[in-house]
């Protein structure tokens, strides 16, 4: 069951998604866009808010950090109670990211976070 377990989160969108994006400073970053608009950064690897705290994946929990619309379901991961609408959110489980991208609409882009320097998104298709 572990196995079948680990398996899901490595072919979950927000494990895939942090896998393409290059390694820098003990982190992998990457932002997805969702079809509501809502958008979010996540951050996984050992230098980051992660588990396991590895900087090849695949992760069960990573920081993300929410870049437009607000989500309350992340409030209870919140840094502090001043960190709610935008974060940091610590140790968000992969899953709980999972439901909440479908619920926003199945991702349309994916791309390297802003502050990574990369301008132009690609088309993700499942």
């Amino acid at each position: 069951m572990y196995v079948a377990l680990l398996l899901s989160h490595m072919d979950g969108i927000v494990n895939r998604t942090l896998l393409e994006a290059s390694p820098a400073s003990g982190m992998r970053v990457a932002a997805v866009r969702c079809l509501d608009g809502f958008e979010v950064e996540l951050r996984a690897g050992s230098g980051a808010l992660s588990s396991p705290k590895r900087d090849q994946g695949p992760w069960t929990e990573v920081e993300t950090r929410v870049l437009s619309l607000s989500e309350i379901r992340l409030l209870p991961f919140a840094d502090s109670p001043d960190a709610y609408p935008g974060g940091p959110f610590m140790f968000v489980p992969i899953d709980l990211l999972e439901e909440i991208l479908s619920s926003h609409g199945i991702p349309g882009h994916f791309a390297k976070s802003p502050s990574a320097g990369v301008k132009s998104p690609r088309i993700f298709t499942r």
